[in-house]
């Protein structure tokens, strides 16, 4: 039977996991009564950041329940076994479950985020625009101004030394 990849998880981390939960679902089956919830959860939360993803805890239960089926069917015990499987990884879900309604909340923010970005990044570039027209009506302006104070400064000498020149 060929290893399934997990998104992180290298192939001897997955086995050396896949042992682990086999050891813990055993326990958790062999027991007089129902584990601790706690317990398996620990368990998965070490799973999942250790990188192993949901899509992978789903393959080690059902090789872990393929690999027990033997042990715990002769007696008749199947029926309990199944329930007590099924609440061991419904309680090992719980934090991959809780990492992806997470992972769903951050999407939503950094898409509300990126939102405000871009409209922030258009109002920017609109108002550099509009900056950017003013910085070119304003030198233009002052070339012509300036280009005034010299034509007003040249007929001023000139009408002085128009006045000069009649006054003799």
């Amino acid at each position: 039977m060929s290893t399934p990849r997990c998104s992180v998880v290298s192939a001897a981390n997955y086995l050396l996991w896949n042992s682990r939960y086999t050891d813990a679902l055993s326990g958790c089956l062999s027991a007089r009564r129902r584990g601790s919830t706690g317990q398996v959860q620990t368990f998965a939360r070490a799973a999942l950041g250790a990188g192993l993803d949901s899509l992978g805890l789903v393959n080690m239960h059902e090789r872990a329940i393929l690999a027990l089926a033997s042990v715990f069917e002769p007696d008749g015990s199947r029926s309990r076994m199944l329930r007590r499987a099924s609440w061991f990884f419904t309680q090992a879900m719980v934090p991959f479950e809780a990492a992806r309604r997470a992972s769903v909340t951050k999407g939503r923010r950094l898409q509300i985020r990126s939102r405000t970005l871009y409209l922030n990044n258009a109002r920017l570039a609109r108002a550099n625009k509009l900056l950017q027209r003013e910085i070119v009506r304003r030198r233009l302006s002052e070339t012509r101004l300036h280009a005034g104070r010299e034509e007003y400064r040249g007929l001023l000498k000139e009408s002085h030394l128009m006045q000069k020149s009649s006054a003799c």
